[in-house]
C-alpha cells in the first residue's frame, strides 16, 4: 500500500514537533505493518534546503535504512508564511501543485495523508485528476482560526472568510478527515454535518520509564514552549497560589525554551521561587525524559483566550505534551477551557480542571494531593486502553485499509 505523508512549509530539520508527529509515527508504523509503503514529502523553503542539506541528507539516509522514502519538492515561500493570505493564494497553488503533479505522475501512490490545511489543499486535485486517489485531511488545528490568535488576519477579512469556504470545500471533498481529540470531532461533524471523521489522538513514542523521585515535596510541572497558546505569567500565577497554599510541600519545574524570559520576570517580581525550583532551559527531546520523572502533577495553562474564535480553539484543543505526561503516570491540572483535555478528564478521571479566574484552583489543587494515587492509577489504565502507541498505530492502519489499499 502505498502512502504519502505530506506537509508544507514545516522546518522537519528544526522541529521537535514534525519529528514527534511526523517522522517516528512514520517510522513506527512502517515497522509494525510491513505492507505500507511510506514516502515523506515535504514541502520545503529553498534557502532552508541550501541552508541544511547536509542534515537532510543525513535523515535521508537514516529514513533509507528503515525502508522509508523522503522526497523535498522546493518551494519559494517560506516557513514565516505558513499563513497565507489570500491575495497570494494563487500563487501558492501554480508555484508549487506542478511539483506535487509530477511527482504523482511518476510514483503514482494510492493514498495522501495531509498535514493540515496547505497540504490538502495542494494535493486534493490530484483526486480528480488522477482515478483512484484517495485524500487524508489531518486538520491538527483550525487554520483559520489559529490565523487570528497569530494577528495574520481578522474575522472581517478577505483571508479568514476565504480560509473558512476553503476548510469546507476540504472537509467535503476529502476522503477522511482526522482530528485531534473528542470535541474537536464534535465541533466539526455538527457544524459540518459529515460522517467520514476519525478521532486520533496525538503520537507519541514513551520517553522513558516513570521512576521514584528522592524529593519529598509534590512537583508541579510544564514542559513546552511559552507563547501563543499557552502563557508563562498566568502559568507562574498558578504556581504561586500552589505555593501559597503548600508551602515548601511544592516544587515547581519549567522546561521551556523561553527560560531567560521567565527567570528575568520572577526575580523581577520577587516571587519566593528559589535554587530548590528548577526553571530549564528546553533540551534535546531524548533528555525530556529526565525532567518528565520529577513531575508529580502536569500544569495545562492556556492563554486568556477572550474571543469566540480564540475559545473555540481552546475547545478542540488537545496537547502533546499531556500525552507524554499521561504515559509516566502524571496526572493532569488543565484549564477548563481546554475541551479535549477537559474531555479526557471528565470521563477518564486522570486529573483535575480548573476554571479561568483560578477561583477553584485552590479546591483542585487539594484534590489531586489528597488523592494522588487514585489518580496516577487512572492515568495509567487510560494510557495503556486509549492513547498507547500501539493502539494509535492499529486505528491509523485501519483507516488505511479502509481507503481501499
Amino acid at each position: 500500500m502505498r502512502i504519502v505523508h505530506f506537509f508544507t512549509l514545516e522546518n522537519f530539520v528544526l522541529s521537535s514537533l514534525i519529528k514527534t508527529q511526523v517522522f517516528e509515527l512514520v517510522e513506527s508504523l512502517k515497522f509494525q505493518y510491513r505492507d505500507l509503503d511510506f514516502t515523506i514529502v515535504a514541502l520545503y523553503p529553498i534557502h532552508n534546503i541550501i541552508r541544511y542539506f547536509p542534515k537532510i541528507q543525513k535523515i535521508k539516509k537514516d529514513f533509507k535504512k528503515k525502508g522509508i522514502k523522503l522526497v523535498i519538492l522546493p518551494t519559494l515561500f517560506i516557513s514565516q508564511w505558513f499563513h497565507i493570505k489570500w491575495g497570494l493564494l494563487p500563487f501558492f497553488f501554480i508555484t508549487n501543485f506542478p511539483f506535487l503533479f509530477l511527482y504523482h505522475f511518476l510514483y503514482k501512490p494510492k493514498i495522501y495523508h495531509c498535514r493540515s490545511y496547505l497540504s490538502t489543499y495542494l494535493a486534493l486535485p490530484l483526486k480528480f485528476i488522477f482515478k483512484g486517489t484517495k485524500i487524508i485531511f489531518d486538520m491538527r488545528g483550525l487554520y483559520p482560526e489559529e490565523g487570528l490568535v497569530h494577528k495574520k488576519w481578522t474575522t472581517q477579512s478577505a483571508s479568514y472568510k476565504m480560509w473558512k469556504k476553503i476548510e469546507k470545500y476540504l472537509l467535503f471533498k476529502s476522503d477522511k478527515v482526522l482530528v485531534v481529540s473528542d470535541t474537536f470531532k464534535k465541533y466539526i461533524g455538527e457544524t459540518y454535518n459529515i460522517r467520514h471523521i476519525e478521532n486520533v489522538y496525538l503520537f507519541t513514542e514513551v520517553l522513558g520509564k516513570k521512576t521514584k523521585k528522592k524529593i519529598s515535596a509534590i512537583t508541579f510541572g510544564y514542559i513546552g514552549s511559552l507563547g501563543s497558546w499557552h502563557n508563562f505569567k498566568f502559568l507562574l500565577d498558578i504556581f504561586l497560589l500552589i505555593y501559597k497554599q503548600l508551602g515548601k510541600q511544592s516544587h515547581f519545574i519549567i522546561l521551556s525554551p523561553q527560560y531567560q524570559e521567565i527567570w528575568n520576570y520572577v526575580k523581577e517580581k520577587k516571587m519566593p521561587f528559589n535554587n530548590k525550583n528548577s526553571f530549564f532551559q528546553v533540551v534535546p527531546h531524548s533528555e525530556v525524559s529526565e525532567h518528565l520523572k520529577k513531575i508529580d502533577i502536569g500544569v495545562l495553562p492556556l492563554n486568556h483566550f477572550k474571543t469566540k474564535e480564540e475559545n473555540l480553539i481552546g475547545y478542540t484543543m488537545f496537547s502533546t505534551k499531556a500525552v507524554e505526561m499521561l504515559s509516566y503516570k502524571i496526572p493532569l491540572l488543565v484549564n477548563e477551557k481546554i475541551g479535549g483535555l477537559k474531555y479526557l478528564i471528565d470521563e477518564y478521571q486522570v486529573g483535575e480542571t480548573f476554571k479561568s479566574d483560578l477561583s477553584n484552583l485552590t479546591k483542585k489543587v487539594k484534590r489531586l494531593v489528597e488523592k494522588m494515587d487514585y489518580y496516577k492509577n487512572k492515568t495509567n489504565q487510560t494510557y495503556e486502553t486509549l492513547l498507547k502507541p500501539e493502539i494509535l498505530l492499529k486505528k491509523y492502519y485501519k483507516i488505511y485499509n479502509s481507503l481501499g489499499g
